[in-house]
């Protein structure tokens, strides 16, 4: 799922950059390290909880009058449903 997301390649590279030391294995442990706190930060802000970010853009439909406002709001739905469909994808590869 994440990598289907055009900024992921980008934090990954940025955290591997950002650590430096002299010892190799310290290294890959340091950038490794980096990666996953990065990546966990990434995917709270990216994905976030794709269910209660639908369901708040649903209900803030329903109280919008303007055309061109509810036409962005359901383009943002259908965005996080697309990232919610990535994402269960996901689940049921990991399970099988």
């Amino acid at each position: 799922m994440w990598a289907m997301e055009e900024t992921c390649n980008t934090v990954i590279s940025e955290a591997w950059q950002a650590v430096e030391h002299p010892n190799p294995l310290t290294s890959l442990l340091g950038r490794i390290q980096k990666c996953v706190g990065e990546l966990m930060v990434w995917n709270k802000n990216v994905f976030g909880n794709v269910q209660v970010e639908i369901k708040k853009l649903e209900a803030k439909l329903k109280s919008v009058k303007i055309v061109a406002k509810r036409r962005e709001i359901l383009c943002e739905i259908s965005t996080w449903r697309r990232k919610k469909d990535i994402l269960c994808g996901s689940e049921r590869r990991m399970i099988t």
